[in-house]
Formats: C-alpha cells, structure tokens, sequence
C-alpha cells in the first residue's frame, strides 16, 4: 500500500504542476506551508496597518508589542470580527468569494501603576494561520482510464491564546513577555476520480492528510522612549519570537471510494505524534507621537520560513523567507475636545510583504492599503473601531492567479478603570 500512495502522490504533483489552477474557492495560496500566516495586529492596530511594534496608543490594546502594554492605564476588553471579499484571477478566468467571522478577544488590565514602575497584563485569543481552499482539474488519460478528476481541499488552521505581560522598568524603558499556546488543525485531502472508458461508475482514491497541533511557545520585546519636546515623542521597540518544534499528532490515510463516495477500502498509513519546526521570528520599528493626538510609525518584520520542517521532518520547496514592511499613522485632532468629530481616531497605513510563498522560482507578494475610525463611545476612551484593507496579491503571470481582496474589521475596545484605590471614602 505505500507503493500505491507513493504512485498517487507522484500522480498529484504530476497535476499540479502540468495543468495549473482550476477552479477555486477561497484562496489556493492557503494550500501550501501551514496556511496563510495572519496578523497579530487588533482592530485599533489595523486602521493604520497593523503598526505597533515601535510604539501603540496609550488607549488601545498592543498586540504587535508586548513591552508597550505597561503604557495602558485603563483595563481594556477588545473584540474583533473580520469579514472579507476576494475575487481570484488567472488569464482565463475570475471567481468571487466571501467569508467571515470572530477574529479577535483580549482583555487587557493593569496590576502595578506607579510613577517609575507598571505592569500590566493580557489574555486574549488570535489566529495564527489559516487554510481555505477547493482545486479542481480535469486531465485526459491513455489507455484504459478515459480521463481522471483532480480535487485538492484543504481547511482548517491553527490559532493561539496568548498571556502578556508588559513592564516598564524606568521612565523610558520597557520590557514584555508573551507566552502562547498554540492549537489547532489542518486537514488536506487529495481525491482521484477515474473513469473507466465504457464503465458508468467511477473509482475514488483519496489521500488524506491531518496534522493537530498543540503546545507552548513565548516572545520577548524591548521599548525605549525618548522625549524630543515636551510633547513629541519617538519610540523604538523590538520584538524575537523564538523558533520551536511544536508537538503534532499526525494522521496519513488513504481510501478507496465507490461512485456514492462511499469509502470501500481504508488504509492508515500513520498515525502518531510528531513535531512541527516553526522557524524564529524578528520585528522591529520607530513610531513618533504627539502626546493624545498623532502618531506615525513603521515597523518591519522577518521570518525565514525556508527552514519550516513539515511532520516528516522535510523542508517546503514552496516556502521562502517573509519580509514585512507596515507605514502607518493614526490622528486624534482633540481626544478631550468637547467636539465629537475632534475625538475620533483617523487610521491610514500602508503595507507590503514578500509573503513565504514561492512558486517555480517566484515569490508572491501582497500589497494592501488601510484605512479606519476609531468612534468614541463612553469619557474613558472606550471606541468603535472600523477598518478597511484594500489590496492585491500575487500575479497572473507565470500561470499563477492574482487575489484582489478587501477585508472589513468591526471591533469594540471597551474601557474602564478597574482595581482603583479610593482615595476618599
């Protein structure tokens, strides 16, 4: 039997690399690595492209730096739901998609607040990857299969709830922590239908492919402030994640099925418990801010996801190292005006990646421009945030596909003043 699956999947890749995409929902880029990576950024974060890293408002949740959390006076909750649109392009044909759902949840609260020492604290969830795709091709056969069906699925993804921890050790100096459990699963599976030449019913062979991930990994991140006036600031912050084998309970199967999809053979090839090597990451950025009124960043990331090692302890041909370049600015023009249209946050940013993909020698990438308000909703800065991402990704050269998408973000950052000492009874 492992002969057979060794035919098949030479059989599979033998398809995927002479006739291309077909049709297709979701994205097809999903189906390589272990999914599309997302960001960390919140709702508050992504009206101005995610930045944070050099630097976040003072008001909102950072989930791009954990060292600026000791900035946050108020405790927070913050809330997150992303929907989105795509419309996938090859040279001979367009196909429109939609999906949505819950994309964030934090809480966020202060534990120590004095004058030359903070500490305050984070929990919340946020997705890591995610897989999302259906192909489909058909290829004609010699001999006595008259032609044979292609269908590669995969779904799933992986996600982490996080525990945040950031200090600030002097007036100018801050450090962070971030531990997280990621969790999570990913199923791909590949099917075969052959037709017989003269024969009504058809023969299925599917391969399927499931790896559940579950364990612990952790960051470290630096901030540094330095005052330019009495209300300018300029920031710089860093951020390492380290590099992990990550356990993996592995499933390998391969069936036969009838012409009802109706399995009639079943083989496990493995099942067991492995590891995954997800590959370090670097961030880093400056951001300057007025006190309470603007703030413009750029931060920049890199992780060299050409030494991801799969279950099998083998390297992706298909990934690359990622580089990550986020241009953001946000401006409050009166956060205590008595004016409302003064207190409302206005986000723009700008991003560019070389995603970690790579396809016969060429790298994808991603180009987005974002834009947003953060509506003020209570006197202690609790907001409505909303944002907008509009941008493209990859190239219909090369017999590729192009994804022109555009994602809408809805959160809430609710805040309030929570384990504060009454000075007067």
């Amino acid at each position: 039997m492992r002969s057979k699956l060794s035919g098949l999947l030479a059989l599979v890749g033998l398809a995927l690399s002479t006739v291309g995409y077909g049709q297709t929902q979701q994205s097809p880029y999903s189906s390589y690595g272990i999914g599309e990576i997302q960001s960390t950024a919140v709702t508050g974060q992504l009206s101005s492209g995610g930045i944070g890293i050099g630097g976040g408002h003072a008001f909102y949740n950072n989930t791009r730096n954990s060292a600026w959390l000791a900035r946050n006076q108020f405790t927070i909750f913050d809330i997150g739901a992303q929907g989105e649109s795509r419309a996938i392009r090859t040279d001979s044909s367009v196909t429109n998609i939609g999906s949505g759902g819950l994309r964030s949840l934090a809480l966020v609260f202060p534990i120590v607040q004095k004058t030359k020492f903070r500490w305050t604290s984070s929990v919340g969830m946020l997705p890591y990857s995610t897989v999302s795709y259906r192909l489909t091709t058909e290829r004609p056969l010699d001999g006595e299969i008259e032609e044979a069906t292609y269908v590669f699925e995969g779904s799933g993804g992986y996600n982490q709830v996080y525990w945040s921890n950031g200090l600030m050790l002097s007036k100018n100096f801050y450090v962070g922590l971030k531990a997280s459990y990621l969790f999570g699963s990913i199923s791909r599976e590949s099917v075969v239908t052959m037709q017989p030449q003269g024969v009504v019913a058809s023969q299925n062979i599917a391969i399927l492919e499931q790896s559940s991930l579950s364990d612990f990994n952790w960051e470290a991140s630096l901030g540094y402030e330095a005052a330019l006036t009495e209300t300018l600031r300029l920031r710089a912050g860093a951020v390492y994640g380290a590099a992990a084998n990550l356990n993996t309970q592995v499933l390998n199967r391969i069936d036969v099925r009838n012409s009802y999809n109706v399995a009639t053979n079943i083989d496990t090839i493995n099942y067991g418990a492995g590891t995954q090597f997800f590959p370090h990451y670097l961030g880093a950025g400056l951001a300057f801010e007025k006190r309470n009124n603007w703030v413009i960043g750029l931060d920049a990331e890199y992780q060299p996801w050409s030494q991801y090692r799969d279950t099998q302890g083998e390297l992706d041909p298909n990934l690359t190292d990622q580089v990550r370049l986020v241009l953001g600015s946000q401006i409050t023009p009166g956060w205590n005006s008595t004016r409302y249209l003064q207190r409302v946050g206005y986000g723009l940013g700008f991003s560019y990646e070389n995603t970690p993909i790579s396809i016969n020698g060429r790298q994808i990438n991603d180009f987005g421009i974002n834009f947003g308000l953060s509506l003020p909703v209570s006197r202690f800065n609790s907001s409505l945030n909303m944002s907008v991402q509009v941008g493209t990704r990859g190239t219909i050269e090369a017999d590729l596909i192009r994804e022109n998408y555009v994602k809408l973000n809805l959160g809430v950052s609710y805040n309030q003043l929570w384990f504060v000492r009454s000075k007067y009874d």
